[in-house]
């Protein structure tokens, strides 16, 4: 996905966030300071952690191949071993799912999932 389609995306996600913070806002007009901080924490956690997600994933388009790997235990050259998915949260309590290659040393077994 190019630069301009992601700024699209979150454009989306942002306004549907804003649209439910003035939505629940207009159900709670007697609502606290720490409730609206609260209300609106969580709608814009959610959008971050969709940014963060689809940032951290563009960086492993499959257009952009990396160049290969070396394994950190013996310096051989890694093999892909399919591709792998693994589930972390953001700050804001908010899961986010990275589906990466899986590489393994064909010289001394070691394996891992890339962090980038």
């Amino acid at each position: 996905m190019n630069a301009e389609d992601l700024e699209k995306r979150w454009q989306q996600k942002s306004q549907e966030a804003f649209q439910t913070i003035a939505q629940w806002r207009q159900g709670h007009p007697k609502a606290t300071m720490a409730e609206i901080e609260t209300a609106i924490d969580q709608q814009l956690d959610q959008v971050r952690a969709r940014i963060i997600e689809e940032v951290a994933q563009a960086e492993m388009h499959p257009e952009a191949e990396p160049e290969p790997t070396r394994c950190p235990q013996c310096g051989e050259r890694m093999h892909r071993r399919g591709t792998r998915s693994r589930r972390l949260q953001t700050r804001g309590r908010q899961d986010v799912t990275l589906t990466r290659p899986y590489l393994d040393c064909p010289a001394c077994g070691y394996s891992f999932f890339p962090p980038r």
